[in-house]
């Protein structure tokens, strides 16, 4: 019988335990709450998420664009190529003045 007034101990400790939780639960949700709402105020309110809305806000002004921005750097990468190859080209015709073709680059 000592396992059953154990385990009758056990569950009355457990029920007492369960009680107090349950009376604590409203004050801890809404302590939940409060800091949710805090955190989600000083995402708002916070220098950075104003300094960040601030550039945003300057990116729409100039009316910048990523996918234009993107061309620009392949038209400027396929560029910066036939500068080099012209590059080379100008060191051959001065290394090699005499088989130059009748034309200029």
């Amino acid at each position: 019988m000592a396992v059953g007034r154990n385990q009758q101990g056990q569950i009355k400790d457990a029920t007492k335990r369960q009680a107090q939780l349950a009376a604590r639960k409203p004050e801890l949700q809404a302590q939940i709450a409060e800091l949710q709402s805090r955190i989600e105020r000083e995402q708002v309110d916070s220098e950075c998420a104003k300094q960040i809305a601030a550039m945003e806000q300057k990116i729409r002004e100039i009316g910048y664009s990523s996918e234009q921005h993107n061309q620009v750097r392949t038209n400027l990468r396929q560029a910066q190529a036939w500068q080099l190859r012209y590059q080379q080209l100008l060191s051959a015709q001065q290394q090699y003045p005499n088989s130059r073709p009748d034309y200029k680059i």
